[in-house]
């Protein structure tokens, strides 16, 4: 589960626990990399844990590859997997028309 701040510094500091929380189900791929630090950063032997430099480097490239996927993303697929389920089907349905004009052209 879920770790308060103070649980977290609990955990190092006390050095006889390694905090391993599972990801939950569904848990997007953009979360991995943080969850994979948390780990790494809670160790209980200090010489286990990572420098703080090789965390930030960590960080900005996770952060330049979520940046590239969000860029490649289509407008339909920003909108949300329900969102475009629901168009998806409208559109096969003849609820919407494509291109249109709007409203008052179909009168």
């Amino acid at each position: 589960g879920d770790y308060s701040i103070a649980q977290i510094i609990a955990i190092v500091g006390h050095g006889n626990y390694t905090m391993k929380s599972p990801l939950p189900p569904g848990t997007p791929s953009e979360r991995v990399p943080l969850h994979q630090a948390s780990i790494r950063c809670t160790q209980p032997r200090s010489s286990s844990r990572p420098s703080l430099e090789s965390v930030l480097a960590s960080m900005k490239d996770n952060l330049k590859v979520c940046e590239q996927k969000r860029a490649s993303r289509t407008t339909l697929s920003k909108l949300g997997n329900k969102t475009e389920a629901f168009l998806s089907s409208s559109l096969q349905r003849g609820f919407l028309a494509v291109g249109s004009g709007g409203p008052e052209s179909r009168q």
